[in-house]
C-alpha cells in the first residue's frame, strides 16, 4: 500500500514532521534482535523511489496538474523480499563511507528478491538530500528525523543495519562499519535471497 505525501518535504517544519511520525508509528519497544519480527514502519521516502512506487505515482490523479514527488514507504509491503535496513546520519563518517558501497551492492540483486533501504536520522531531511545528491547514492532514502523508528529497533549507534528475511524476521544485525563489510553484506543477501520463506529466523 502506498501513501502519497501531501506536499514537498523540503518546505515542512521539522517539528511538525516529527509529530506526524509519532501519530503513524507504533510505540517503541525493546531492542530488535536476530530472530525477532522486524518492527514495521511507515516513513517518508525523500530520494530514489523504487520502480514499483514510480509506476504507482505515475498513475495517481494530479491536483491542478501537479503531483507530489514524495510518498510514504511501508515496510510491510516488502514481505516476501529480503530487506537490508541501514540507519545512518550525514555527520557519521562510517555512514558516509558505507552508503556508496550499499548502492553498488543494491544494483547486483533483483529488486523482486532484495531491497536496500537507507533510513536517515538527520533532524533536517535536507542534509540527507544534499549528501545523496552530491554522492549519487541510488538507494531509496527514508527520513526518520526524530529517530523514532531507530528507537523502535533499539539502534545503539550509527551506522546500524538490520537484514529482514522473506518472512519478516530479523536475520542479521550489524553495528558499525569495517573493512570487508561490503562482502559480508553481499554474502548474507545472497544466502537469504536463495532461501524460500521460512517460518522464523533461528537465534544464536
Amino acid at each position: 500500500m502506498l501513501h502519497t505525501m501531501p506536499s514537498d518535504i523540503r518546505s515542512l517544519d521539522v517539528r511538525s514532521w516529527i509529530l506526524v511520525l509519532l501519530l503513524i508509528l507504533p510505540y517503541p519497544g525493546l531492542s530488535a534482535e536476530r530472530g525477532d519480527i522486524a518492527p514495521t514502519f511507515i516513513l517518508p521516502l525523500i530520494a530514489n523511489p523504487p520502480i514499483d512506487m514510480q509506476a504507482s505515482q505515475a498513475e495517481e490523479p494530479t491536483d491542478n496538474g501537479r503531483r507530489s514527488p514524495y510518498q510514504l514507504l511501508d515496510l510491510a509491503d516488502y514481505k516476501g523480499r529480503v530487506v537490508y535496513i541501514d540507519f545512518w546520519q550525514t555527520n557519521c563518517a562510517p555512514c558516509r563511507e558505507s552508503l556508496p558501497q550499499l548502492s553498488t551492492i543494491r544494483d547486483e540483486f533483483n529488486r523482486e528478491d532484495v531491497e536496500i533501504l537507507a533510513v536517515s536520522t538527520d533532524t533536517d531531511p535536507r542534509d540527507a538530500l544534499t549528501f545523496i545528491e552530491q554522492h549519487n547514492i541510488s538507494i531509496p532514502v527514508l527520513s526518520d528525523p526524530g529517530a523514532i523508528v531507530a528507537g523502535q529497533y533499539g539502534t545503539p549507534a550509527l551506522p546500524t543495519a538490520y537484514v529482514v528475511d522473506r518472512a519478516g524476521y530479523i536475520a542479521w544485525v550489524k553495528h558499525g562499519y569495517t573493512a570487508g563489510h561490503a562482502e559480508g553484506v553481499r554474502n548474507e543477501l545472497r544466502d537469504l535471497s536463495s532461501r524460500p520463506i521460512a517460518s522464523k529466523a533461528i537465534k544464536n
